[in-house]
Protein backbone atom coordinates (compact mmCIF):
# COMPACT_ATOMS: atom_id res chain seq x y z
CA UNK A 1 0.00 0.00 0.00
CA UNK A 2 1.95 3.07 -0.98
CA UNK A 3 1.58 6.57 0.87
CA UNK A 4 0.35 10.03 -0.29
CA UNK A 5 1.23 13.13 1.03
CA UNK A 6 -1.62 15.20 1.48
CA UNK A 7 -3.03 18.70 3.65
CA UNK A 8 -5.25 17.84 5.97
CA UNK A 9 -8.11 19.82 4.69
CA UNK A 10 -7.61 17.33 0.88
CA UNK A 11 -7.69 14.03 3.34
CA UNK A 12 -10.62 14.89 5.13
CA UNK A 13 -12.15 15.56 2.02
CA UNK A 14 -11.84 12.11 0.92
CA UNK A 15 -12.25 10.62 4.00
CA UNK A 16 -15.55 12.39 4.29
CA UNK A 17 -16.74 11.56 0.78
CA UNK A 18 -18.81 14.96 0.92
CA UNK A 19 -19.46 18.01 2.70
CA UNK A 20 -16.87 18.66 5.42
CA UNK A 21 -18.48 17.47 8.73
CA UNK A 22 -20.13 20.64 10.82
CA UNK A 23 -18.26 19.74 14.00
CA UNK A 24 -17.14 23.02 15.78
CA UNK A 25 -13.62 23.53 16.00
CA UNK A 26 -12.44 22.42 19.47
CA UNK A 27 -10.51 24.17 22.07
CA UNK A 28 -6.47 24.09 21.51
CA UNK A 29 -5.87 22.91 24.66
CA UNK A 30 -5.22 20.22 25.79
CA UNK A 31 -7.65 17.65 28.07
CA UNK A 32 -5.62 18.14 31.44
CA UNK A 33 -7.52 14.72 33.11
CA UNK A 34 -8.97 12.62 29.91
CA UNK A 35 -8.90 8.94 31.03
CA UNK A 36 -10.00 7.87 27.53
CA UNK A 37 -7.67 5.11 26.49
CA UNK A 38 -6.15 5.60 22.97
CA UNK A 39 -6.47 2.95 20.09
CA UNK A 40 -4.36 3.79 17.31
CA UNK A 41 -6.71 1.38 15.20
CA UNK A 42 -9.55 3.37 15.31
CA UNK A 43 -8.43 7.00 16.68
CA UNK A 44 -9.99 10.34 16.14
CA UNK A 45 -8.01 12.83 14.06
CA UNK A 46 -9.33 16.31 14.87
CA UNK A 47 -7.77 18.73 12.72
CA UNK A 48 -6.60 22.15 14.21
CA UNK A 49 -10.06 23.93 12.94
CA UNK A 50 -12.30 20.73 14.55
CA UNK A 51 -12.99 18.85 11.53
CA UNK A 52 -12.42 15.18 12.22
CA UNK A 53 -12.36 11.90 10.85
CA UNK A 54 -11.86 8.50 12.09
CA UNK A 55 -8.53 6.60 11.16
CA UNK A 56 -6.26 3.24 11.73
CA UNK A 57 -2.50 4.71 12.79
CA UNK A 58 0.69 3.39 10.91
CA UNK A 59 3.03 5.03 12.75
CA UNK A 60 4.69 8.56 12.95
CA UNK A 61 8.43 10.38 13.89
CA UNK A 62 6.84 13.18 16.03
CA UNK A 63 6.49 15.29 13.05
CA UNK A 64 4.46 13.34 10.29
CA UNK A 65 1.48 10.82 10.95
CA UNK A 66 1.06 8.20 8.65
CA UNK A 67 -2.70 6.94 8.57
CA UNK A 68 -5.46 5.11 6.72
CA UNK A 69 -8.73 6.45 7.06
CA UNK A 70 -11.87 4.75 8.02
CA UNK A 71 -13.59 3.33 4.74
CA UNK A 72 -10.51 4.49 2.76
CA UNK A 73 -8.36 1.92 1.25
CA UNK A 74 -5.27 4.39 0.54
CA UNK A 75 -2.40 5.49 3.60
CA UNK A 76 -1.80 9.17 3.58
CA UNK A 77 0.85 11.21 5.32
CA UNK A 78 0.02 14.33 7.66
CA UNK A 79 1.82 16.99 9.28
CA UNK A 80 1.16 16.48 13.26
CA UNK A 81 1.10 20.63 13.27
CA UNK A 82 -2.13 20.53 11.09
CA UNK A 83 -3.99 19.04 13.61
CA UNK A 84 -5.45 19.98 17.04
CA UNK A 85 -2.90 19.92 20.07
CA UNK A 86 -5.08 17.38 21.63
CA UNK A 87 -4.86 14.87 18.96
CA UNK A 88 -0.74 16.03 18.69
CA UNK A 89 -0.73 15.48 22.21
CA UNK A 90 -2.25 12.24 21.85
CA UNK A 91 -0.36 10.74 19.36
CA UNK A 92 2.93 11.54 20.75
CA UNK A 93 2.20 10.78 24.30
CA UNK A 94 0.42 7.39 23.52
CA UNK A 95 1.12 6.26 20.18
CA UNK A 96 3.75 3.90 19.28
CA UNK A 97 5.83 5.07 16.03
CA UNK A 98 5.76 1.77 14.43
CA UNK A 99 3.69 -1.70 14.92
CA UNK A 100 4.14 -4.99 14.25
CA UNK A 101 3.07 -6.02 10.74
CA UNK A 102 1.59 -9.58 10.77
CA UNK A 103 0.17 -11.50 8.00
CA UNK A 104 -3.85 -10.99 8.69
CA UNK A 105 -4.40 -14.43 8.86
CA UNK A 106 -1.49 -15.05 10.79
CA UNK A 107 -3.01 -17.43 13.59
CA UNK A 108 -5.36 -19.27 11.12
CA UNK A 109 -5.04 -23.38 12.25
CA UNK A 110 -2.17 -25.19 11.35
CA UNK A 111 -2.94 -28.00 9.03
CA UNK A 112 -0.45 -30.21 11.08
CA UNK A 113 -0.95 -28.64 14.44
CA UNK A 114 -1.93 -31.72 16.93
CA UNK A 115 0.62 -33.94 15.51
CA UNK A 116 3.91 -34.57 17.49
CA UNK A 117 5.94 -32.24 17.06
CA UNK A 118 9.34 -31.62 18.01
CA UNK A 119 10.14 -27.75 17.57
CA UNK A 120 6.50 -26.68 19.19
CA UNK A 121 7.78 -28.80 22.48
CA UNK A 122 11.02 -27.33 22.27
CA UNK A 123 9.16 -24.03 21.83
CA UNK A 124 6.60 -25.00 24.27
CA UNK A 125 9.35 -25.60 27.44
CA UNK A 126 11.16 -22.07 26.58
CA UNK A 127 8.46 -20.28 26.60
CA UNK A 128 7.18 -21.69 29.62
CA UNK A 129 10.41 -20.76 30.68
CA UNK A 130 10.86 -17.36 29.84
CA UNK A 131 7.33 -16.15 29.99
CA UNK A 132 6.26 -18.37 33.68
CA UNK A 133 2.83 -19.13 32.33
CA UNK A 134 0.86 -21.70 31.42
CA UNK A 135 -0.16 -23.52 27.99
CA UNK A 136 -2.90 -24.81 29.07
CA UNK A 137 -5.66 -23.23 28.17
CA UNK A 138 -6.04 -20.51 25.31
CA UNK A 139 -4.35 -17.09 26.03
CA UNK A 140 -6.85 -13.65 25.40
CA UNK A 141 -4.95 -11.91 22.68
CA UNK A 142 -3.72 -8.30 23.62
CA UNK A 143 -3.46 -6.14 20.80
CA UNK A 144 -0.54 -4.01 22.39
CA UNK A 145 1.63 -7.08 21.26
CA UNK A 146 1.47 -5.72 18.79
CA UNK A 147 2.89 -2.04 19.63
CA UNK A 148 6.07 -0.75 18.67
CA UNK A 149 7.64 2.18 21.06
CA UNK A 150 6.61 5.48 21.68
CA UNK A 151 8.67 8.12 20.61
CA UNK A 152 12.22 8.51 21.78
CA UNK A 153 11.85 5.13 23.95
CA UNK A 154 13.16 2.63 21.38
CA UNK A 155 14.07 -1.19 22.74
CA UNK A 156 17.24 -2.23 22.02
CA UNK A 157 17.07 -6.09 21.03
CA UNK A 158 20.98 -6.19 20.79
CA UNK A 159 23.95 -3.89 20.36
CA UNK A 160 21.91 -0.64 19.15
CA UNK A 161 19.61 -2.39 17.04
CA UNK A 162 16.02 -1.43 17.78
CA UNK A 163 13.33 -3.53 17.92
CA UNK A 164 11.20 -2.63 15.06
CA UNK A 165 13.95 -0.43 13.31
CA UNK A 166 13.83 -0.64 9.29
CA UNK A 167 16.60 -3.28 7.95
CA UNK A 168 17.66 -0.77 5.63
CA UNK A 169 19.23 1.67 8.32
CA UNK A 170 20.49 -1.90 10.43
CA UNK A 171 22.25 -2.42 7.38
CA UNK A 172 23.52 1.12 6.30
CA UNK A 173 24.71 1.33 10.09
CA UNK A 174 26.87 -1.54 9.96
CA UNK A 175 27.43 -1.62 6.32
CA UNK A 176 31.45 -2.13 7.90
CA UNK A 177 30.49 -4.75 9.85
CA UNK A 178 28.27 -7.23 7.17
CA UNK A 179 28.93 -8.78 4.14
CA UNK A 180 26.22 -8.73 1.56
CA UNK A 181 23.29 -11.37 3.28
CA UNK A 182 20.39 -13.77 1.96
CA UNK A 183 17.07 -13.97 3.03
CA UNK A 184 14.35 -16.97 3.79
CA UNK A 185 10.91 -17.07 4.71
CA UNK A 186 10.28 -18.62 8.09
CA UNK A 187 8.32 -21.42 7.88
CA UNK A 188 9.02 -22.65 11.92
CA UNK A 189 5.79 -23.77 13.03
CA UNK A 190 4.62 -21.85 16.20
CA UNK A 191 5.42 -18.56 14.58
CA UNK A 192 2.90 -16.44 12.89
CA UNK A 193 2.20 -17.78 9.47
CA UNK A 194 3.22 -16.39 6.12
CA UNK A 195 4.58 -13.06 8.27
CA UNK A 196 8.75 -13.22 8.97
CA UNK A 197 11.74 -13.44 6.83
CA UNK A 198 14.96 -14.20 8.37
CA UNK A 199 18.19 -12.34 6.94
CA UNK A 200 21.32 -13.77 7.70
CA UNK A 201 24.92 -11.75 6.92
CA UNK A 202 28.32 -13.14 7.16
CA UNK A 203 30.32 -10.92 9.54
CA UNK A 204 33.46 -9.42 7.86
CA UNK A 205 36.95 -11.42 8.85
CA UNK A 206 38.50 -7.84 9.21
CA UNK A 207 35.89 -6.68 11.34
CA UNK A 208 36.25 -9.14 13.43
CA UNK A 209 39.47 -9.50 14.55
CA UNK A 210 39.37 -5.64 14.50
CA UNK A 211 37.11 -5.57 17.32
CA UNK A 212 37.93 -9.05 18.88
CA UNK A 213 37.04 -12.46 17.75
CA UNK A 214 36.09 -14.44 20.69
CA UNK A 215 34.38 -11.63 22.17
CA UNK A 216 31.46 -13.48 22.82
CA UNK A 217 29.34 -10.47 24.20
CA UNK A 218 29.83 -8.57 20.55
CA UNK A 219 28.89 -9.24 17.42
CA UNK A 220 32.71 -9.85 16.34
CA UNK A 221 32.77 -12.80 18.52
CA UNK A 222 29.93 -14.84 15.51
CA UNK A 223 30.18 -15.87 11.88
CA UNK A 224 26.50 -14.53 11.36
CA UNK A 225 24.01 -12.38 12.09
CA UNK A 226 20.60 -13.21 11.79
CA UNK A 227 18.02 -10.68 11.16
CA UNK A 228 14.27 -11.65 11.89
CA UNK A 229 11.98 -9.07 9.88
CA UNK A 230 8.23 -8.52 9.30
CA UNK A 231 6.43 -8.02 6.23
CA UNK A 232 7.15 -4.44 6.92
CA UNK A 233 10.67 -5.59 6.96
CA UNK A 234 10.73 -3.94 10.43
CA UNK A 235 13.57 -5.63 12.74
CA UNK A 236 11.09 -8.16 15.28
CA UNK A 237 14.32 -10.20 16.42
CA UNK A 238 17.92 -11.35 16.44
CA UNK A 239 20.09 -14.06 16.28
CA UNK A 240 24.12 -14.50 16.76
CA UNK A 241 25.87 -17.31 14.93
CA UNK A 242 29.08 -19.01 15.86
CA UNK A 243 30.39 -21.94 13.95
CA UNK A 244 34.33 -21.51 13.94
CA UNK A 245 37.04 -21.85 16.98
CA UNK A 246 34.41 -23.38 19.09
CA UNK A 247 36.37 -25.39 21.15
CA UNK A 248 37.17 -22.49 23.74
CA UNK A 249 33.11 -22.05 24.33
CA UNK A 250 32.72 -23.62 27.39
CA UNK A 251 29.06 -25.28 27.91
CA UNK A 252 26.90 -23.88 30.88
CA UNK A 253 25.50 -26.18 33.18
CA UNK A 254 22.94 -23.88 34.69
CA UNK A 255 18.95 -24.43 33.44
CA UNK A 256 19.87 -26.19 30.23
CA UNK A 257 17.39 -28.81 28.64
CA UNK A 258 17.87 -31.09 25.94
CA UNK A 259 16.32 -30.22 23.09
CA UNK A 260 15.90 -31.14 18.90
CA UNK A 261 15.49 -27.70 17.18
CA UNK A 262 19.48 -25.78 16.51
CA UNK A 263 17.88 -22.88 15.15
CA UNK A 264 14.06 -21.74 15.74
CA UNK A 265 14.38 -18.77 12.57
CA UNK A 266 16.09 -20.91 10.44
CA UNK A 267 13.79 -24.55 11.23
CA UNK A 268 17.21 -26.76 11.76
CA UNK A 269 17.03 -29.53 13.74
CA UNK A 270 19.62 -32.10 14.62
CA UNK A 271 20.25 -34.55 11.93
CA UNK A 272 21.67 -37.42 14.38
CA UNK A 273 20.00 -39.10 16.85
CA UNK A 274 23.54 -39.08 19.07
CA UNK A 275 23.89 -35.41 18.16
CA UNK A 276 23.51 -33.42 21.19
CA UNK A 277 21.13 -29.93 21.33
CA UNK A 278 21.31 -28.08 24.33
CA UNK A 279 19.29 -24.50 25.15
CA UNK A 280 19.50 -22.19 28.15
CA UNK A 281 17.23 -19.43 28.43
CA UNK A 282 19.27 -16.84 30.64
CA UNK A 283 18.50 -13.66 32.44
CA UNK A 284 16.16 -11.55 29.96
CA UNK A 285 17.01 -7.75 29.58
CA UNK A 286 14.37 -4.77 30.50
CA UNK A 287 11.41 -5.40 32.96
CA UNK A 288 10.04 -8.42 33.25
CA UNK A 289 6.74 -9.14 33.08
CA UNK A 290 5.60 -12.14 33.84
CA UNK A 291 1.95 -12.79 33.50
CA UNK A 292 0.88 -9.35 33.27
CA UNK A 293 -1.42 -8.19 30.70
CA UNK A 294 -0.52 -4.76 29.90
CA UNK A 295 -3.18 -2.60 28.09
CA UNK A 296 -1.42 0.23 27.92
CA UNK A 297 1.71 1.05 25.75
CA UNK A 298 3.71 2.66 28.40
CA UNK A 299 3.43 -0.71 30.74
CA UNK A 300 4.34 -2.72 27.50
CA UNK A 301 7.08 -4.98 28.23
CA UNK A 302 10.43 -3.89 26.98
CA UNK A 303 12.07 -7.52 28.11
CA UNK A 304 14.26 -9.10 25.87
CA UNK A 305 14.51 -12.93 26.42
CA UNK A 306 17.76 -13.98 25.59
CA UNK A 307 18.55 -18.21 24.67
CA UNK A 308 21.75 -19.84 24.21
CA UNK A 309 22.26 -23.02 22.10
CA UNK A 310 24.80 -25.38 22.27
CA UNK A 311 25.00 -28.03 19.35
CA UNK A 312 27.30 -31.12 19.48
CA UNK A 313 27.77 -34.03 16.77
CA UNK A 314 27.15 -37.31 18.20
CA UNK A 315 31.02 -37.40 18.84
CA UNK A 316 30.95 -34.53 21.05
CA UNK A 317 32.43 -31.97 18.96
CA UNK A 318 30.63 -28.96 19.49
CA UNK A 319 29.22 -27.69 15.79
CA UNK A 320 28.12 -24.77 16.71
CA UNK A 321 26.76 -21.54 19.12
CA UNK A 322 24.25 -19.50 19.19
CA UNK A 323 22.32 -16.40 21.02
CA UNK A 324 18.83 -15.69 20.31
CA UNK A 325 17.34 -12.16 21.31
CA UNK A 326 13.55 -12.24 21.21
CA UNK A 327 11.21 -9.43 22.65
CA UNK A 328 8.64 -10.58 25.34
CA UNK A 329 6.06 -8.88 22.69
CA UNK A 330 6.62 -11.68 19.96
CA UNK A 331 6.96 -14.21 22.50
CA UNK A 332 3.87 -13.48 23.84
CA UNK A 333 2.14 -13.52 20.04
CA UNK A 334 4.47 -17.05 19.58
CA UNK A 335 2.54 -18.69 22.58
CA UNK A 336 -0.42 -17.33 21.73
CA UNK A 337 -0.41 -19.19 18.47
CA UNK A 338 0.82 -22.42 20.17
CA UNK A 339 -1.86 -22.36 22.47
CA UNK A 340 -4.89 -22.15 20.18
CA UNK A 341 -3.48 -23.80 17.45
CA UNK A 342 -1.24 -26.70 18.99
CA UNK A 343 -2.68 -27.78 22.18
Amino acid sequence: MSSQYLTLSALLCIALAGPLSATQPTEQTPEANSTTVFDPYHAEIVAADGRKITAHIIGHDGKEVRLIPEHVDREYTVPLENLSLETQQAIISNCPTAFLHLDKNWDRENAHAGLDNTTINDLTHLLKQQLTMSFLSVMEFDQTWLYGDLLDQASVIYQGIHYLEPLQVVRDRLYDALEIGKSQVVITDGFPENSFRLWLFPVRAEYRYAQGYDDLEQLSGYNTLGLLVDRSEQIVAVQCIRTSQLSEIPTSHWNLFDANTVDFFGLKKKFAAQAKVRIQPTNPTGVTMNNARPRDINKTSTTVHQTQIYFNSSDGRRLSYSRMYMPDRLARIIAYNIGKNWN
